[in-house]
Parts: structure tokens; sequence; C-alpha cells
């Protein structure tokens, strides 16, 4: 795979989860928190990476959460 073919492989993602990624970030902004005590946050973005299929981990830097691509 090119890295042609990865970028519009991810532009066609992000394009077919546009309202999805648009209505996370618009539930992030309408509760806001302060920083290193996002804890809210830290669980939405843990969820939705389950909901992608990744497995999260979480605990980082005290609200920290990352997730690797298989």
């Amino acid at each position: 795979m090119t890295n042609d073919d990865l970028k519009r492989n991810v532009f066609e993602a992000i394009e077919r989860r546009s309202d999805e990624i648009v209505a996370l970030g618009e539930g992030l902004r309408r509760h806001p928190e302060l920083g290193f005590k996002k804890v809210k946050t830290a669980h939405v973005v843990e969820e939705t990476f389950r909901r992608l299929g990744l497995n999260p981990r979480t605990g980082l830097a005290l609200t920290g959460v990352r997730a690797e691509l298989p």
C-alpha cells in the first residue's frame, strides 16, 4: 500500500464517520473539564476506542488514554 492509498483510506474512513466524529467533539465541548481532571472525557475516549474494536490503556499521566491500531 502506498502513502497515497493510506491517505485515501484514512480520508474515506473519516468521511464515513464524520457525523459521529463531530458529535463526539461537540459533546466534549459542551462538557469541559479542567486539565488533569478530565475523568469524564477519558471515559468517553476509552468507550469510543472500545466501540472501534481497540484495546485502550488507561491511567496514563492521570487521565491519559491510548490504543494502538492492530
